[in-house]
Parts: structure tokens; sequence; C-alpha cells
């Protein structure tokens, strides 16, 4: 069963030799029906949803280039600010820009602000247009 935890844990991996390892707050990982009933019974953990698993693939896996460890920590406000111009800097009248929703693809982002853009930095930036 896959779950997640809000503060650090620590998992073990393998046959035996057991091998111990860091698990980050917030990093869906799998463990035993058992052991993952008793930590969400305990509010030690939770089941893992479609969001916790979006979060962790992007922050893995960004787009236009390497990925970035810093990146988990969130969304300074200089780099919120760079991402919500390159959305408005980007032609509106080019469909190839942006998704079927109206958001533009993180590629287009990646390529306006010359590095990684991950879908949540994305997200976070359109959002803060809509609501304007």
């Amino acid at each position: 069963m896959q779950i997640v935890s809000d503060t650090h844990t620590q998992g073990v991996r393998g046959e035996k030799p057991h091998v111990i390892v860091y698990i980050p707050p917030g990093t869906p990982f799998e463990c035993p029906d058992e052991i993952a009933l008793t930590k969400i019974a305990e509010g030690r953990a939770r089941a893992v949803t479609a969001v916790d698993i979006a979060r962790t693939q992007h922050v893995a896996d960004p787009v236009g280039g390497e990925s970035d460890p810093e990146s988990t920590e969130g969304t300074s406000d200089e780099r919120f600010d760079e991402l919500v111009g390159a959305c408005l800097e980007l032609d509106s009248a080019d469909t190839s820009l942006f998704l079927a929703d109206g958001r533009p693809k993180v590629e287009a982002l990646a390529k306006v602000l010359g590095g990684a853009v991950t879908a949540e930095e994305r997200d976070l930036a359109w959002a803060s247009i809509q609501a304007d």
C-alpha cells in the first residue's frame, strides 16, 4: 500500500540485510499493508492521493532541464514573478503554446525562462493570473 507522511520517515527496503532509507515529508512510499494501516490509524500517515503522485512526478521530472532538489521547497517570490511574467509574455494567439484548457505548456515557459519549469510552478502562476 502506498502512503504519505507529513514528517520524515525511515523505511526498510529489500531482503535481509535490510537497508534503512530516509523518506522526505510528503513523499509517497510503498510499505506492507499492515504497517500502512497502523500508521494511518495512529495519524502518522495518510493514503496516497492522485495529487501526491502528481506533485512527486512534477518535482522529480521538470521539463526543460535537470531536477532541482530545491524545487521541493516551494516557489520563491522572485521565481513566482518570473513565471507570471513568462505566462503573460506568451503570444495568446499561438495555440501551440497552450494546453486545451488554456494553461501555458511548461515547454513554452521553459523556453521563455531559459530553464526548467514544473507543471506545479506553472499551475501556481496561472491560478494567480486567472484570479486577477
